[in-house]
């Protein structure tokens, strides 16, 4: 076989394989992905428990765009003063990881929690069921909104090379304030809160996501045939 012939027959063997039905498991990319991923509030942290292929799939038509969407369970985990670590429950997350060449997206939406039997205290992260999070980012713009099901509160967060501003509504009443690059603290533009302070950004609420901004790869499913041409 020539090589032309034979680079379009494993091109052709790479779009029937990935692109039927435009739906595939996710064990094939899970494949080979590294732990833990975590978020931590002190320590009590949210790990993101074992990948069920069962629950992901996959649709887009790279390189134009790539969407992962999954039900994902997240333990909620302190560590003990001895250093053991105590499972206090567990979230069931739904995921939406989208992909193009020109923005990315991250969807989280919290689901059902389940206590472990005798678990710990979640902390901070008890009572968050419904809470979502959005993350979008355009180039070196990234925009992050929490609805934070705990509190009530909605935290808008835009990133850009030049300043982080910083959002927050909570009863009604509302807080932004700016830190612009190279700047030691940021600066109040407004507060109708009954807090004086600066509002934190409960940024732990973000689910650790490995597959978050993945450019979907073809060779991952062939063995490295395609990235061998």
């Amino acid at each position: 076989m020539s090589v032309r012939n034979r680079v379009l027959a494993l091109l052709g063997g790479a779009a029937a394989a990935l692109f039927a039905g435009c739906v595939m498991p996710a064990a094939l990319a899970h494949a080979g992905v590294a732990g833990p991923y975590q978020t931590c509030d002190g320590a009590t942290c949210l790990v993101m428990g074992i990948d069920n292929p069962d629950t992901w799939t996959y649709s887009g038509f790279r390189p134009y765009f790539t969407d992962w969407k999954g039900d994902q369970v997240y333990n909620v985990e302190v560590a003990a003063a001895n250093g053991s670590l105590v499972n206090a429950g567990s979230y069931d997350i739904k995921v939406e990881d989208y992909w193009s060449a020109l923005m990315s997206s991250s969807t989280y939406t919290y689901g059902a929690y389940t206590p472990a039997e005798d678990g710990a205290d979640p902390g901070a992260f008890a009572g968050l069921t419904g809470t979502t999070v959005y993350s979008t980012t355009f180039g070196d713009f990234n925009q992050v909104t929490i609805n934070d099901a705990a509190n009530g509160a909605t935290y808008w967060i835009v990133t850009t090379p030049n300043y982080v501003n910083t959002e927050v509504t909570m009863d009604g009443a509302s807080q932004d304030y700016i830190q612009y690059a190279g700047d030691a603290a940021p600066t109040l533009l407004w507060n109708s809160l009954d807090n004086s302070s600066y509002v934190s950004v409960p940024d732990y609420l973000i689910p650790a996501d490995p597959w978050a901004g993945l450019d979907f790869d073809p060779s991952e499913y062939l063995d490295g045939q395609v990235a061998g041409l």
